[in-house]
């Protein structure tokens, strides 16, 4: 439970998905009980998402108050990578107001995903102009127009930083989370400073390592459950939420079921013996000494 809302404990990554496969996912997500979209201003989808929603939603009998939307404030990506550096303190940019630039992306994501407050917004990278950003997004919070306010891909020295000087600290922290990356410390800091922990490419994107692993294996067939389930399963008994993307239907209502069983203790450790700090995404090219 964060400032009377509570966050679904599983939602639906939406990068890259757009047009028919976006309309296709969003009915199929909703249809089968998710209630938590994921997206940002760096995907350039988040038009897409909108228009899913508003057709989704009035069609099983739904409204804008029965979804949470997730956004996020920063650089534009190409193949899930930073393409600029519209916050970065480069001599190039010196004459951005990074504040009006919050302000700007902030107002078209509200006009793409026809709506007038998002319910968690985060800073997409710890740019070193977070602080600055930061303020704005208190703001936005202070007059509604966002129920929730976070970070993403912030390690502990990130989030250390930005607490020295926030009114208000961050809720949510979402960053890649998966077997072969527990970011262990990040985790424990999060939880003791009352951070959600939200994983991005919890499934990492299924490579070699993880369909191929003895431990999910065997714990794939104990339960009769894909690897994939077992993943997420791993991942919420963490306390932490998973946000695995996917735009087949099959796959997404698979991957909502993970609710009819759970893990030891002894299995999640195993899973997370499988750690080896592997890093399959991008997570600030822009932010010196990352």
């Amino acid at each position: 439970m964060m400032n009377d809302f509570s966050i679904p404990p599983i939602g639906l990554g939406t990068f890259p998905l757009r047009g028919e496969q976006m309309n296709l996912a969003v009915a199929s997500a909703l249809s089968c009980g998710y209630r938590l979209f994921d997206t940002a201003y760096g995907y350039e989808n988040d038009d897409s998402l909108g228009i899913a929603l508003s057709e989704a939603l009035p069609a099983i009998g739904m409204t804008r108050k029965d979804i949470f939307l997730t956004s996020k404030i920063g650089d534009k990506l190409l193949n899930g990578a930073p393409t600029g550096s519209f916050f970065y303190d480069s001599p190039s940019c010196l004459n951005r107001n990074v504040e009006d630039v919050v302000k700007m992306q902030m107002e078209s994501t509200l006009n793409h995903l026809k709506t007038d407050y998002v319910d968690i917004l985060l800073i997409h990278y710890p740019y070193p102009t977070h602080k600055r950003i930061w303020k704005v997004f208190e703001k936005f919070y202070q007059e509604g127009m966002v129920k929730v306010i976070g970070v993403s891909n912030y390690r502990k020295r990130h989030l250390m930083d930005l607490m020295e000087d926030c009114s208000i600290s961050p809720m949510v922290n979402q960053y890649e989370h998966h077997p072969l990356n527990t970011k262990k410390e990040v985790l424990e800091y999060c939880k003791l400073n009352h951070i959600v922990v939200e994983a991005s490419s919890p499934l990492l994107l299924m490579q070699q390592p993880i369909t191929e692993s003895p431990v999910l294996k065997s714990l794939s067939l104990k339960y009769g459950k894909s690897i994939s389930q077992i993943i997420l399963r791993w991942n919420i008994q963490l306390g932490i939420i998973p946000i695995p993307k996917s735009g087949n239907p099959k796959r997404i209502k698979e991957n909502l079921s993970v609710f009819d069983f759970a893990l030891t203790d002894d299995e999640i450790k195993s899973i997370d013996g499988m750690n080896e700090n592997y890093i399959n995404l991008p997570e600030s090219l822009y932010c010196p000494g990352y």
